[in-house]
Formats: structure tokens, C-alpha cells, sequence
């Protein structure tokens, strides 16, 4: 478990966005709405589709960095179901123990805006009128569509599901804000999809867990994505108020991300919205 601090989002306010699925223009759109908010700091909660394996995964990990470099901006990620478990652990370090993604430029240099958040790393990031928040990671997910993807290229068994030595990782100290892919038991939408009772029994043992952090953390504020729908719900604790548990949207609809203000630990909706 690390406390490290990161440098600090600009004027005290982040992006939060859901999955993005390797979609370019969708991921180009939210940066620059970013960008035009003044907002310097991204944090995504998985299924982002960095380092996917083949052509399509090189060039859209080229053009996000890209596009993050333009704006001035720093992406971090939890990892998602559909992420590549394999590329994002084996990534170096930083001082921090985050896993950095490089990427070579056409000129000889290299972009490194892009971090892996592993499960379990607590961090902190201060609002603009001083106020300390805390942060912490736990990214994973059941995959219900492996019956469609192949093991080691499309589809990592073993790695994707959140796993107790995670929570172990993550610890019971108290937390503002909890990032993971999938949601906790209690605040799941319902499915718009038809999943096998195996698939959901499995399914739901990552849930369990990360309820089992935010009962022992009890953050104020929870994001996750994964279901591809925009809820919030309410996790009531036996002691200390509620965390609210903000599911964010896929890519393709202005529900995929959300403005968070750091000093009142709130979350606001995109001025207008989008649509990528």
C-alpha cells in the first residue's frame, strides 16, 4: 500500500471518466473538453484498452497519448475487465509505484503522460484551497463475455477478478474517494444483458469484496463503470454516512464522465455535455 502523493490536479478539479473501449474519438473528445475546462488531470476507471494487443491497440495508445500531450494533460487508470492484465503489470514504475505507459514518438521521443493505477495504491491530491483527499484503487472485473474472447489476447483470466489479497493491499484506513471498475454489492444496476446464473454467481464474488472495502473504508464518494449505464447509489454504513456510488456510462454518451471538485469532494455534471 502506497500514500505517495501525485502532482496536483491544476485548479483543484479532475475529470472521472467510465470505459472508453480503445474508442479514439470518443477518448479525443472527452481531453479536449477537459482541456477546455482547465483541467489538467484524468482518472479513468478502467476497460480504457491501452496496450491492447495488435496494430489497433498500438495506434490508439499512440493517439491518446498524443492528444494528452496536446492539451497538457495526465490520464490514470484502474484496470478494467478488458484491459491487458499481462501489459499493464508488467509496466515500469515510477516513484510513486505506478506503472508507466510509454509511447515512441515519429521523432525519436517518448510520451509517458499515461499511469496504471495498481489495486490496493492509496494516494492522495489536494483541492485548490488546501484540502487533502484521499484516494484509493481497486480495479477488476468478471468478464460474462469470455466465451467470446480468447485467453491472453483478448481475455485474462486470471488476473481480471478483484481478489482478497487486493483488499488486503488496499487496508481499512479511512478513504474520500474509491476508484474500481465494477460495482459493489448493493448499488449494481441492473443488467441490460442476459447472463448465465455461473456467470452471475461468479461475477458477483468481485462485487462482494469491493463491498467489503467500502464497508471497511467508507469513502464519500465511490466511481465505477463496467455496466454501461449512469447511476448513483446510496451504500449505507452501520456507522459514519452513506458513500455515494456514481456508475458512469461507456463511451459514446455525454454520461461518461464527470467533473469532481476536490476541496467539496462533489461531483458535477459536464457543462453541456458531449457526445463522442
Amino acid at each position: 500500500m502506497s500514500i505517495d502523493a501525485l502532482p496536483a490536479p491544476a485548479d483543484g478539479r479532475i475529470v472521472v471518466a467510465g470505459d472508453w473501449h480503445g474508442n479514439t474519438l470518443h477518448a479525443m473528445t472527452v481531453i479536449a473538453a477537459a482541456g477546455r475546462l482547465g483541467i489538467d488531470t484524468i482518472l479513468h476507471v478502467g476497460d480504457l484498452a491501452v496496450l491492447w494487443p495488435g496494430e489497433s491497440g498500438a495506434s490508439f495508445t499512440f493517439k491518446l497519448q498524443r492528444e494528452l500531450d496536446k492539451h497538457g494533460i495526465r490520464l490514470y487508470l484502474v484496470d478494467g475487465n478488458h484491459d491487458n492484465h499481462t501489459a499493464l503489470r508488467a509496466l515500469p514504475r515510477d516513484n510513486a509505484g505506478l506503472g508507466v505507459v510509454r509511447t515512441k514518438t515519429k521523432g525519436g521521443g517518448q510520451l509517458d503522460l499515461i499511469r496504471w493505477v495498481p489495486r490496493g495504491h492509496r494516494w492522495t491530491w489536494p483541492g485548490a484551497g488546501g484540502r487533502v483527499v484521499r484516494f484509493g484503487a481497486l480495479g477488476g472485473a468478471y468478464s460474462i463475455d469470455w466465451r467470446y474472447r480468447k485467453a491472453g489476447l483478448t481475455w485474462w483470466p486470471i488476473d481480471e477478478e478483484v481478489a482478497p489479497e487486493d483488499l488486503e493491499q488496499l487496508g481499512t484506513e479511512p478513504l474520500d474517494v474509491l476508484i474500481s471498475h465494477d460495482c459493489p454489492t448493493g448499488a449494481v444496476p441492473n443488467s441490460t444483458m442476459r447472463i448465465p446464473i455461473g456467470d452471475e454467481a461468479q461475477s458477483k464474488v468481485s462485487r462482494d469484496l469491493l463491498r467489503q472495502a467500502v464497508d471497511a473504508t467508507r469513502p464519500a464518494l465511490q466511481f465505477c463503470g463496467h455496466w454501461h449505464q449512469r447511476r448513483i447509489f446510496q451504500v449505507d454504513h452501520s456507522e459514519g454516512p452513506p458513500t455515494a456510488v456514481h456508475v458512469l456510462d461507456m463511451d459514446g454518451t455525454s454520461l461518461n464522465w464527470v467533473v469532481l471538485d476536490l476541496d467539496a469532494v462533489e461531483v458535477h455534471a459536464p457543462a453541456g455535455g458531449h457526445r463522442g
